[in-house]
């Protein structure tokens, strides 16, 4: 995997979609938390070498917590809130009211997020995927304030993809071959927490790339 350093101007001090999830406790210790999101998900190809990343990253700078496994990398696009049946008819809602046309997903950057008890270590979108991302983001909340929801999303989105959490960190590092892959479809993913189990729930397709519909 071809890296290269860069030296941060600055630390990110970026904040989470859901929040930092410690994964250095055992599933016992914790809650199960079935939460509701929406994502993009990686094809096959992208999240194997994801994951190859990630185990480089945490060889090279000794870190010592559990990477995320490829089935479960996605980049989170909008928090939907705890699994109940009423929250699921809204998310269905809300997907289907969004309508946006497929993009590249390009991830650029690895670099450790601040968090709770550990750090997330993240890929960062191209400015580009992340335009797109909070395109998505924005017209999901709306679609929510239409359907007479109180949720909250009118906050600070840095769109990006976990690789896992350790209490170690690492720099700044650009990936001098970007990875890519054409995002299709939007998802809605059960998640639950604590235990790492995603499950797919449903989908909505994008219109072409280069549709030139409204």
């Amino acid at each position: 995997m071809d890296l290269e350093r860069k030296i941060p101007s600055r630390a990110e001090q970026l904040s989470l979609e859901f929040g930092p999830e410690p994964r250095l406790e055992t599933p016992s210790a914790r809650a199960v938390r079935p939460v509701l999101f929406f994502a993009i998900l990686p094809d096959p190809a992208a999240a194997a070498r994801m994951a190859e990343l990630g185990r480089m990253l945490r060889r090279r700078y000794d870190l010592t917590g559990p990477a995320a496994a490829a089935a479960r990398l996605h980049v989170s696009v909008f928090g939907v809130g705890g699994e109940t049946e009423a929250g699921i008819a809204l998310a269905r809602r809300m997907g289907a009211a969004v309508t946006a046309r497929a993009f590249e997903m390009v991830l650029t950057r690895a670099v450790s997020f601040r968090g709770g008890q550990t750090r997330p270590l993240v890929l960062c979108c191209s400015d580009g995927a992340a335009a797109a991302l909070t395109g998505l983001r924005d017209a999901l909340g709306l679609a929510s304030d239409d359907l007479g929801q109180a949720v909250t999303w009118r906050r600070p989105f840095t769109p990006h993809l976990t690789l896992g959490h350790d209490f170690g960190a690492i720099p700044d590092t650009v990936l001098g071959d970007p990875i890519r892959w054409p995002a299709r479809e939007l998802v809605l993913v059960r998640s639950d927490r604590g235990l790492g189990h995603h499950a797919r729930l449903a989908s909505w397709p994008f219109r072409p790339r280069f549709d030139r519909g409204p």
